[in-house]
């Protein structure tokens, strides 16, 4: 939630759509495979999470920096 709330904070600041860099960010930190029926459904548990294709891994530098700008108040 902090990528996507830092992203679109700068633009709507800087009166701008996000940059293409942005909207890479922002598919990275919430690219999924798999949509399910979980909710809808009223089917909770843990197959009801979207997962990453096999072979991919989390964008691990991204949450990094996100999570140190969080933790400074940006």
């Amino acid at each position: 939630v902090a990528v996507v709330t830092s992203i679109y904070a700068a633009a709507l600041r800087e009166g701008r759509e996000p940059t293409p860099q942005e909207v890479a960010q922002l598919e990275a930190a919430f690219s999924r495979q798999g949509f399910t029926q979980g909710y809808y459904r009223d089917q909770k548990g843990p197959a009801m999470f979207g997962t990453r294709p096999e072979g991919t891994r989390d964008p691990a530098e991204l949450f990094d920096r996100v999570r140190q700008e969080y933790s400074r108040g940006e």
